[in-house]
């Protein structure tokens, strides 16, 4: 079971909020500097405030938080730390679905003790490779999936994936390219020519003028 799932009806005060929210980031980061600021309440009231983790519920006196407020937290810490200003944090939890704000963050890597466990208990394990299971761990590629769609975030594609499109170039002129999506293309007739034609003559005319 994954930590989303095991945390899915999660409910908590600050309190219990801080101490899950530290206790996930020594699993999922556990190369951080040992001098890293833990999660705290004075720090998570501030991100209330500044819209980077949204309000708890109120329940009587009780201001009760759930996994949203979770997931927040721990994508806040891990942009905040690769510099994000934290209107741009705020700006992302807000508009971004949660299976991206997820895929922002490493799935946990096991412990050397799951790691032998698993190991020993397969047939095909051999003395070399049980060495290099009390090696310290590769960075993992759900690690680079993760920063990868952080960065491309960071740029403004908030889908967090690549769009790869097929494209096809048509020299006009040593001077002139146009690029066009070749599954568009397929799809344009006569008219639809004509109209990209008289489309790009007013756009280059346009900035010839400027």
């Amino acid at each position: 079971m994954g930590w989303r799932e095991k945390y899915w009806n999660w409910e908590g005060t600050a309190e219990e909020l801080a101490s899950l929210a530290d206790a996930l980031e020594k699993r999922l980061f556990p190369s951080l500097p040992q001098d890293s600021i833990s999660p705290n309440v004075r720090l998570i009231r501030g991100y209330v405030t500044d819209g980077v983790v949204s309000r708890a519920e109120r329940r009587s006196r009780e201001a009760i938080f759930g996994f949203k407020q979770l997931l927040e937290l721990l994508v806040a810490r891990v942009l905040l730390r690769e510099g994000w200003p934290l209107s741009k944090v705020a700006l992302l939890v807000r508009t971004a679905p949660e299976d991206q704000l997820i895929a922002i963050l490493p799935a946990p890597e096991p412990t050397k003790a799951q790691q032998l466990v698993a190991a020993f208990g397969s047939p095909a394990v051999t003395k070399e490779s049980r060495r290099d299971l009390t090696a310290t761990p590769r960075r993992s590629s759900v690690m680079v999936a993760a920063k990868l769609s952080s960065d491309l975030v960071s740029l403004g594609n908030f889908s967090g994936a690549p769009n790869v499109k097929r494209t096809v170039t048509v020299d006009v002129a040593p001077w002139c390219h146009v690029t066009v999506d070749v599954d568009a293309l397929q799809q344009l007739d006569d008219l639809a020519l004509e109209r990209v034609a008289d489309a790009i003559r007013a756009s280059l005319a346009k900035a010839k003028l400027m």
